[in-house]
């Protein structure tokens, strides 16, 4: 199934996406608000920018790691990925909520990722053109773990959404800790401790996995800030596996690839509160699958208490909205931000090579140092490789510099 840029994209700014926002590379993705494929500039009304009447429930789905929205889209027998079938819209036409979707930078530290959620929601409501009785959010994967923190930040804030709030729906969230994170940071550990330089060395790589990866450790049952389910609303918990043999070594090992079953019913989960469990279900494939959805509806009808309302849709018009951020990159976004990301892979790449040669050099050296001549040959060689490296720096330097202006006038243009 090929990919869609706005997908590479996602893959990137979950794997390196926090270098992505240091250097202000025009890829990183800001938290944003869709509605029927539309950025939402949650600071202006919101019924101006949708072609289509808002209900009194709404429904917020978050998605996880390296993903974007177009993760809760289910494939067509041709087996690509569509909008116009998910979880959201399927619950539309079954309830009348209002589908929202989250786009974010998921390289992020997570606890970010949940304020800048809980701030976007926040203003949502407060420029909806009606009252909202229902608000669910249903997180995927990491989208669980940020849609937590949002709720502890909405009640440290006192955010009015919260109120509003009564149900979460995790769908393979890793609330105890993801094992492949566990293990990436084991392998970092014995690089960094290994008795050779030109080896240890490597752990550098290791930890340039963004930070949005490496908080999954963890997921938050036992990170500093001891975040709580928040007892107000209804949490309902779903997993899935591998293999479809029910206490099969695979699944108690790895789960559904990502996240174990422990993981995703986390052992203080509150309650009263619900769980549900599908074998022979991966981890991508909660996010779009029939039985998966079946059990969602079935939690999402149970809270529906209030009537159902509906907003007047004003005329519509595709007339944008004044500083409403386009929902695609431009050529020459694209074009900047990956000279940019290359220029400082180079320049990550030419740092690794230099340590590694001094290292090398080093060792070869201490072997030779008491030859007549070895010393001197050593100091010009070093001396030469130096002024080498100098120099390449010195180009990418200037390239960088190059492309940061180049950016600065397309913010300023945009």
């Amino acid at each position: 199934m090929p990919l869609s840029i706005q997908s590479l994209n996602g893959v990137l700014n979950g794997c390196v996406g926090d270098q992505l926002e240091r250097s202000q590379n025009p890829l990183a993705t800001a938290m944003t608000l869709l509605c029927q494929h539309r950025k939402l500039d949650c600071q202006h009304a919101i019924q101006a920018q949708c072609p289509q009447s808002l209900s009194n429930r709404v429904v917020v789905l978050v998605h996880g790691l390296t993903n974007t929205e177009q993760i809760w889209d289910f494939p067509s027998p041709g087996g690509e990925r569509h909008s116009e079938d998910n979880y959201g819209l399927r619950l539309q036409k079954e309830f009348g909520v209002t589908p929202i979707f989250a786009r974010y930078n998921s390289g992020l530290p997570i606890k970010a990722n949940g304020e800048s959620l809980a701030q976007s929601i926040e203003g949502l409501l407060a420029n909806y053109p009606i009252d909202i009785d229902y608000l669910c959010i249903i997180g995927f994967s990491m989208g669980g773990l940020i849609s937590r923190h949002a709720q502890d930040y909405a009640e440290q804030q006192n955010l009015k959404w919260l109120g509003a709030l009564k149900q979460c729906i995790y769908i393979g969230t890793p609330h105890e800790g993801a094992p492949l994170e566990k293990l990436a940071d084991a392998t970092s550990n014995v690089l960094s401790s290994f008795p050779i330089t030109y080896v240890n060395h490597w752990a550098d790589w290791f930890a340039l996995r963004s930070k949005g990866i490496k908080d999954l450790r963890y997921g938050i049952s036992n990170d500093n800030d001891n975040t709580a389910f928040n007892t107000s609303v209804k949490h309902c918990f779903v997993s899935g596996s591998l293999s479809k043999k029910p206490g099969s070594t695979v699944n108690r090992v790895l789960g559904d690839s990502l996240v174990r079953h422990s993981s995703a019913h986390p052992g203080d989960k509150p309650e009263p509160s619900s769980s549900v469990h599908f074998e022979g279900v991966h981890h991508i494939a909660l996010a779009h699958n029939d039985d998966v959805y079946l059990q969602v509806k079935t939690w999402v009808g149970l809270c529906q208490e209030r009537t159902l309302r509906c907003s007047d849709p004003i005329p519509f018009t595709d007339q944008p909205v004044a500083n409403i951020p386009s929902d695609s990159l431009s050529l020459k976004q694209l074009g900047v931000g990956s000279a940019m990301l290359i220029n400082d892979t180079y320049n990550q790449v030419l740092d690794s090579v230099q340590a590694i040669h001094g290292a090398v050099s080093d060792d070869s050296y201490s072997l030779l140092r008491k030859l007549p001549l070895v010393q001197v040959i050593e100091e010009q060689h070093m001396r030469i490789t130096g002024t080498i490296f100098k120099g390449l720096k010195l180009s990418s330097s200037l390239t960088r510099d190059t492309l940061a202006r180049l950016n600065k006038k397309l913010s300023e243009d945009d």
